[in-house]
């Protein structure tokens, strides 16, 4: 019998070795970091962050699309056109349930959130804050504020850091698909763009930043417009309070029972009238009782000044009984949701 060499089935099969593959991807890797540091090598990375600063401090103004850590936990997106006269946006978290308008000028803030943004902060009065301008917001820009004031001069003398800044090119990055360098102080972190000209493409909005720089770019002359003078016109046209002003306001509740004067049928009815004599809307619910029973509950939301009206009706305890009148020790109260 002939054996053909390779096809006895004693023969071991051949091991593969994965080392040359291996080494590839460690070589590729390595590849990777050289090319980052033979392409900020020929400039040093104090210039990159000057020529970025050079060119964000000739833009009109900056729109910031980023996020930042809540002081609370959580994290703050917001999107906001800021020029040395003024800033609008907007602001939200949790996904976009809690959001706000901002604007901001020389006379301070101005904020129109929706409930949920209030929760945050003044959980007993978000209703009451809910949907209007609010001026002087302090508690609601603690931290976006750095970012108001993070335009023309003022973003590049932020973005070229105290002198001598000790700038290092940390690695390469994305923003919005384009390929940019990290730049790190010791302190906050610049992105520049890679290309010759190495323009600011997103910058830390505050020190020891826990979300990553947020995107920032030269605004369109549209954006621009939208800032000059809205938050004058507001003022003009909705004269907002101060958040410490409504913070202080309260609701005054005077309630009147008027019971039918003589009851002779199954039930019986009375008239609720309720006054609200504060400088707050009177919200929640108006319960009424008769005999200790409530009969009725009705919502209540009474502005400042208002009078609003209720009925209820409560069966005759004495009905059945031949020429009697129904005597029914009516109660009511307003209960705060």
């Amino acid at each position: 019998m002939t054996v053909v060499p390779g096809l006895s089935g004693t023969t071991p099969p051949a091991k593969r070795r994965a080392w040359p593959l291996t080494v590839v991807g460690v070589l590729v890797a390595v590849a990777a970091g050289i090319a980052l540091v033979f392409s900020v090598a020929r400039t040093n990375p104090a210039d990159l962050a000057a020529t970025a600063a050079t060119d964000a401090g000739s833009w009109p103004g900056a729109r910031y699309q980023g996020e930042v850590a809540a002081n609370d936990g959580g994290e703050i997106r917001f999107d906001l056109t800021v020029t040395p006269e003024g800033g609008s946006g907007t602001l939200s978290r949790d996904g976009g349930g809690a959001t706000a308008e901002l604007l901001w000028d020389q006379g301070g803030a101005l904020i129109r959130a929706n409930r949920e943004w209030w929760l945050y902060h003044h959980p007993t009065r978000a209703d009451d804050l809910a949907g209007i301008w609010v001026a002087e917001p302090s508690t609601e820009l603690q931290e976006i504020g750095p970012v108001l004031h993070l335009s023309g001069p003022a973003l590049a003398a932020y973005v070229r850091g105290e002198q001598p800044a000790q700038w290092q090119a940390l690695e390469q990055q994305l923003v919005d698909g384009r390929s940019g360098i990290v730049l790190f102080d010791g302190a906050r972190r610049v992105v520049v763009g890679s290309e010759d000209s190495h323009p600011l493409f997103a910058v830390d909005v505050a020190p020891n930043a826990k979300t990553p720089p947020v995107p920032v770019g030269r605004p369109t002359d549209e954006e621009i417009a939208a800032v000059a003078g809205a938050a004058a016109r507001v003022r003009q046209e909705a004269a907002p309070k101060t958040l410490a002003q409504l913070l202080q306001e309260r609701p005054n509740v005077g309630i009147q029972l008027q019971p039918d004067p003589l009851c002779v049928a199954e039930t019986c009815n009375v008239t609720v009238t309720v006054t609200n004599s504060g400088t707050a809307p009177a919200r929640g619910h108006l319960e009424v009782s008769a005999d200790g029973k409530v009969v009725a509950n009705h919502p209540l939301d009474v502005q400042p000044g208002q009078v609003a009206t209720f009925t209820a009706t409560a069966p005759n305890p004495q009905f059945a009984q031949p020429g009697a009148t129904g005597r029914i020790l009516w109660e009511t109260r307003a209960v705060d949701d």
